[in-house]
């Protein structure tokens, strides 16, 4: 129990309408969860408005009311804080009922269209090979050692945050690795936060179903790195076109640029790719980290992947981490789950699961994929299977039609959580971005599973195939319906059998 005057000092209301003392019970969002004390945080969300439940919670027994503009009924036993944004003030009041979590835990958040699950998962085991227990908390869910929560957001709604920091702390974890989305900072549910540092991979086409353009959705990422404090340390990819954009308003004092051109503070060179690992040097600029070069090797595959390894290297550097401790943990990391996730087929093609759902990661993908063929001394094809989410942004599927055909030997396009649209017509949409003769490698083949079998029954030795767009993901939701499904699960029926 907490007492409702702090609550209503905290969120520094419009307007108070009601007693202000007494104690709340709990801070709920969702009106079916509250209880008899319950603080009711009222959301205007993008499918639901909150505020159209306030009688269902306290008929449930809410007396505390957190609203951004007052009910028609105002029951006189209730108090009703008007606030300007409800998030903002449910990011304010579970910070302050779960006792400020995240001052005690290091917490870095990881941004950017593409790379910030793998990102998450290198910081968690450099930091564990350091000696810290480190959690991660992102798209495959909130971890850490004999802790694990499932879900629903890449980036969680900040009571889920808030509660997720509190139990960390109470199993001793010091250091968290955040992947955050652009919806989360748009929305405020990393208010409250205490970033100790933050990492910009990338920004390319994505989510413009939500941002209305580019310029919106780099406005968005900038949030995380304007509300940092003067000693957090900032890290980003400088040739990225959108990095200064997004960068540049930080008070972060410490700040480290990395990329392929010699101007920047770290610079990634010597770059070797192969279908079992990858190594690259890293070449310091800046004399702030304390060393001169740093030889890394990794399981990790492809370009994009470097840039990944490089980012979270220098992060903990910065941390103060040392070079051994930073090489050693990356060459023991055997990447994640369904991120170029490598499953050897009985006609010795090699199938590649990756979560590539965006123009820019698919293209990625499919340059590793052929980079890894043209360095092999052994003739392969590329074959795609992938296809585009359904009520999610239509303007990158042609766009993505078009990389598979030009990048791939063959593509099959496919169903990827249609959800209620006509997957059909997703299908056209991909379908139409192809060229001409671009269409003469593609085949149509709705039902996932059966694409699978497909590219696997055209493949042969040597052979690549390219399963690209759900990754980790266990599920395949058509209508409202969740089904299980899993790219990996597909692959192995016609894997080697593991000993």
């Amino acid at each position: 129990m907490k007492e409702i005057k702090k609550v209503i000092d905290l969120l520094e209301p419009k307007e108070v309408v009601g007693p202000s003392f007494g104690m709340i019970s709990s801070v709920c969002y969702n009106s079916i969860k509250c209880e008899p004390l319950s603080l009711f945080v009222a959301i205007s969300g993008t499918r639901l408005d909150g505020h159209n439940f306030i009688e269902q919670a306290i008929e449930r027994g809410a007396k505390f009311i957190v609203c951004e503009k007052l009910p028609e009924k105002i029951h006189p036993d209730c108090t009703y804080i008007v606030v300007e944004n409800s998030r903002i003030a449910l990011a304010k009041a579970s910070n302050f009922w779960f006792d400020f979590p995240t001052k005690d835990v290091e917490v870095v958040g990881v941004t950017g269209t593409n790379g910030k699950t793998t990102i998450t998962y290198l910081l968690k085991e450099i930091m564990q090979t350091s000696g810290r227990n480190a959690g991660v908390v992102g798209t495959i869910g909130a971890f850490a050692k004999d802790y694990y929560c499932r879900l629903s957001n890449t980036t969680p709604e900040s009571y889920e945050l808030f509660k997720i920091f509190h139990d960390f702390r109470k199993i001793g974890v010091d250091f968290v690795a955040m992947e955050v989305s652009s919806h989360s900072l748009h929305q405020g549910r990393v208010y409250g936060i205490d970033f100790k540092g933050a990492i910009f991979t990338n920004l390319t086409q994505d989510h413009l179903d939500y941002h209305k353009n580019m310029d919106e959705y780099a406005e968005a990422k900038s949030i995380l790195f304007k509300n940092l404090n003067n000693e957090a340390v900032v890290v980003a990819f400088k040739d990225d076109p959108y990095v200064e954009r997004i960068v540049s308003g930080t008070p972060a004092s410490r700040r480290y640029f990395v990329g392929r051109n010699k101007d920047a503070d770290v610079v990634i060179l010597n770059e070797k790719f192969g279908l079992e690992s990858t190594e690259f040097d890293l070449i310091f600029n800046t004399t702030e980290i304390g060393i001169k070069e740093l030889h890394i090797k990794s399981n990790l595959l492809g370009r994009f992947n470097v840039e990944n390894v490089a980012l979270a290297s220098v992060l903990a550097l910065a941390f103060g981490l040392k070079p051994d401790e930073v090489k050693n943990s990356i060459s023991r990391f055997k990447g994640v789950d369904g991120r170029m996730q490598r499953v050897a087929l009985k006609n010795g093609a090699i199938g590649i699961v990756d979560y590539a759902h965006t123009p820019d990661a698919l293209k990625k993908a499919l340059e590793t994929c052929r980079e890894i063929l043209n360095e092999s001394s052994k003739s392969g094809r590329l074959i795609c299977v992938f296809g585009c989410g359904g009520e999610r942004d239509p303007e990158k599927r042609p766009i993505m039609g078009r990389i598979a055909s030009e990048i791939a030997d063959y593509v099959v396009l496919t169903n990827d959580n249609p959800r209620k649209e006509n997957p059909t017509k997703i299908i056209n949409q991909i379908y139409a971005g192809i060229t001409n003769e671009g269409k003469k490698k593609v085949i149509q083949i709705g039902n996932r599973d059966e694409a699978i079998e497909y590219a696997y029954n055209l493949s042969s030795c040597n052979d690549i195939i390219l399963v690209a767009g759900k990754g980790h993901e266990d599920y395949q939701i058509i209508g409202e319906v969740k089904y299980h499904f899993s790219d990996v699960e597909q692959l192995k029926k016609f894997g080697v059998d593991e000993k």
